[in-house]
C-alpha cells in the first residue's frame, strides 16, 4: 500500500506523482499527461492563492467551478473546457481508480466534479471566412459597391 494512503488524506499535490505513474501505465500520450498535470498544478496554485483548502478531500465543486471561471476570464472557454477534462480525470482517479481493492474506498469519497458539466465553448469564426469578409469590406470601401461583382472577381482567374 502506498505511503500516501497510510496517512490521513493529504494535499492534492502529494498524489500527482502516483497519478502520473497511473497515466503512464495506461499508456497515455506524453502530451496528454503533461496537459493533465498542468491543469492539476494550476488548480492547486489557484486554490492556495484563494485561501481554499488544497487537501484532496476538501476540494469542492464550487472551488473547481470558480477556478474554471477564472480560466475563462484570463484565457478562453476552450482552455477552461480542456482544464475541466483534465481535472475530471484527476478526481476520477482519486475517487475510483486508485483503489487496490474494488471494495476499498478511493482517496476521496467521490469526485467533486461528478455532477459538473464542462464549460460551453462558443463557435469560432473560421479564419478563411474571416479573411473573405475583410476582403469584401475592403472591396466595398474601394469600389463603393456591395454587389455580387466581388464574388465573381474572386472566382475568375
Amino acid at each position: 500500500m502506498p505511503a500516501s494512503r497510510s496517512l490521513s488524506v493529504g494535499d492534492l499535490e502529494g498524489y500527482l506523482d502516483e497519478w502520473r505513474t497511473y497515466l503512464e501505465a495506461e499508456n497515455k500520450a506524453p502530451r496528454t499527461i503533461q496537459s493533465y498535470l498542468e491543469a492539476a498544478h494550476q488548480l492547486i496554485a489557484w486554490v492556495r492563492e484563494q485561501g481554499y483548502p488544497a487537501k484532496a478531500d476538501e476540494i469542492r465543486a464550487i472551488h473547481v467551478q470558480e477556478f474554471l471561471a477564472s480560466v475563462i476570464d484570463t484565457h478562453s472557454a476552450s482552455t477552461a473546457a480542456n482544464r475541466y477534462r483534465s481535472l475530471r480525470q484527476l478526481f476520477r482517479y482519486l475517487a475510483d481508480l486508485c483503489r487496490e481493492d474494488p471494495d476499498e474506498p478511493g482517496i476521496i469519497p467521490h469526485s467533486p466534479m461528478a455532477s459538473m458539466r464542462p464549460p460551453k465553448v462558443g463557435k469560432q469564426v473560421i479564419p478563411a471566412i474571416s479573411k473573405y469578409l475583410r476582403a469584401r469590406e475592403t472591396f466595398v470601401a474601394l469600389t463603393g459597391s456591395a454587389s455580387e461583382d466581388f464574388t465573381c472577381r474572386l472566382a475568375s482567374p
